[in-house]
């Protein structure tokens, strides 16, 4: 199992990468499980500075951002999607009236297999204490574990929906082009 690895994947990585998926390697049973804690942290530390560095550069000329779905619409989703998405938006706008629930992803694109998560982003009203959010979350959480169901969830205040921090702008616009809101 080493010889792929190191003959095929080495020369591609550089040294402070190599340093982790050596590590991870060994951790999983792969080797020899004594690494040096320092030398991790070390690694770590390079990584980081490694990936900051690569943010500082221009992409590739030949880069091109992934295209945003279109998305399917509420009508195109499958009956037990929009079941569950509307119990989940009754169960939450009894705690926290006006949020909106928007489903992203590939359940949204029209690409889910029958094991595809759900993406959902909650969006709550300015305001919204933070345990209410919380318990909102909770809320769509459990139903979706008595559905036997993956859930991913993120969230914002309408704020934020409507002027996304720099960090989130670009899933945030994403998500307002491709997703698909549950009507309330």
């Amino acid at each position: 199992m080493h010889d792929p690895f190191y003959k095929r994947l080495m020369p591609l990585i550089d040294h402070p990468q190599a340093d982790i998926i050596q590590f991870v390697w060994e951790r999983e049973g792969q080797g020899h499980p004594g690494v040096d804690v320092a030398m991790l942290l070390t690694a770590c530390g390079n990584v980081i500075e490694y990936l900051a560095d690569l943010a500082e550069t221009d992409p590739p000329e030949a880069w091109e951002p992934r295209p945003i779905p279109e998305p399917v619409g509420w009508d195109s989703l499958s009956n037990e999607e929009r079941s569950f998405l509307e119990a989940a938006l009754a169960a939450v706008q009894l705690r926290v009236p006006g949020v909106r629930l928007i489903l992203f992803g590939s359940r949204a694109a029209g690409t889910a297999r029958p094991a595809s998560d759900y993406d959902v982003w909650f969006v709550f009203p300015d305001k919204t204490p933070d345990p209410h959010q919380g318990q909102a979350v909770g809320e769509v959480d459990s139903l979706a574990r008595a559905r036997d169901i993956e859930l991913d969830v993120s969230k914002s205040t309408e704020s934020d929906w409507q002027h996304p921090q720099e960090v989130s702008r670009p899933l945030i616009e994403r998500i307002k082009k491709s997703g698909v809101e549950v009507p309330g």
